[in-house]
Parts: C-alpha cells; structure tokens; sequence
C-alpha cells in the first residue's frame, strides 16, 4: 500500500517538471501529454491509497485473492495463449503495413527514400520481437 504512495509521490514530481518544462517549452506539445500522462496515475494511485487505508481488512483480502488469480495454473496457460495469437496478429499486421508502404512508395504516393526507411525500421522490429521471443521461449524451457 505504502509502494502506491510512493509510485503517486513520484508521479506527481514528474508532473511538475513536466509543467515546468511544458511552461519553458511553450511550442513543444508533448510536455503538455506528459504533464497529464504523469498527472492522471498520481491522482489514481493516491485515490487508491486513501481507500484502502481506510479498509485494512479488505486490503488483505483483496491482496489474497489477486495473488491466488495470479498463480492459477489455467490462467497462466490461457494469459500465454493469448499472447501468443495477439503476438501473431500484430506480426500479420505489421507484415501488411510493410507490404503498404513499399507500394506506396513505389507508386511515388510516399517519397522513395521516406518509405524505404519506414520499411525497414519495421522490418527490424519485427525481426527483433521474433528473435526475442524465440531466446525467451529457448530460456524458459530450459528455465521449467
């Protein structure tokens, strides 16, 4: 409960220099982003803190019941297979806005060179998130 307060202490730090900086940086939107991206988890986890504190009890029974969810063995089996077609889905997905950028910088609609890097910035994450899941796959069978 205390990690909740620190996570929110943390937070809202980081959202003050965000503002700061939004306020030096006035032409620089994403500071803006920041200060709310930093802002809103504060104000949620300080929400939580103040509610839970209230109720000790059910703090602990809650605490139980999520650690009892987390280590369900069905569970655990179903989070993995809906990883791996979530992972498959956004390689096909991936391979597709590859093959649409190549064409649309072959029929000039995107610059040559643009879409050449755009392609292959792609094509390496997409070939890194295959290698790693495959070192992960290899480490944890040997792991279990």
């Amino acid at each position: 409960m205390k990690n909740q307060l620190k996570s929110s202490i943390l937070f809202f730090c980081l959202g003050i220099a965000f503002l700061i900086l939004a306020f030096i940086f006035p032409n620089i939107s994403i500071f803006v982003g920041f200060v709310g991206g930093c802002f809103g988890p504060a104000i949620l986890m300080l929400y939580k803190y103040l509610y839970w504190r209230k109720r000790p009890e059910e703090y602990e029974e809650k605490i139980k019941n999520d650690t009892i969810e987390l280590y369900d063995e069905r569970k655990e089996m179903i989070r993995g297979k809906a990883l791996r077609v979530s992972t498959l889905v956004n390689w096909c997905l991936l391979s597709i806005f590859i093959v649409t950028i190549a064409l649309l910088g072959q029929f000039g609609i995107i610059d040559n060179e643009i879409s050449r890097y755009i392609v292959m910035g792609i094509a390496g994450y997409w070939l890194t998130s295959f290698v790693i899941m495959q070192i992960i796959y290899k480490w944890l069978s040997k792991k279990y």
